[in-house]
């Protein structure tokens, strides 16, 4: 059956959107020793709100023992710590 009514297609996008939709998810999260990378810096601040830039980063040489955080400034890797097991209730 072709539908060429807009109204008609769109009702019937909704009614597959109902009968088709599926709920998942996936959470993560890491805990470092130390602060975590850092590729957004902040540029302006009002109240409690907060805007971060990405900064692109290249260094030259490149970083071969650590991260490339901002132009030619080289960290070294984020130790990632154990946090025990993580519970998301409420859901």
């Amino acid at each position: 059956m072709i539908v060429r009514d807009r109204e008609t297609i769109t009702e019937r996008v909704e009614a597959y959107k109902e009968v088709f939709s599926i709920v998942s998810g996936l959470e993560s999260a890491a805990f470092y020793d130390g602060r975590p990378p850092r590729w957004h810096r902040e540029v302006m601040r009002a109240g409690a709100c907060v805007l971060k830039r990405y900064t692109p980063s290249l260094c030259e040489p490149a970083c071969t023992t650590g991260l490339c955080v901002e132009p030619d400034v080289c960290e070294p890797f984020p130790s990632l710590v154990a946090a025990g097991r993580l519970l998301i209730d409420g859901l």
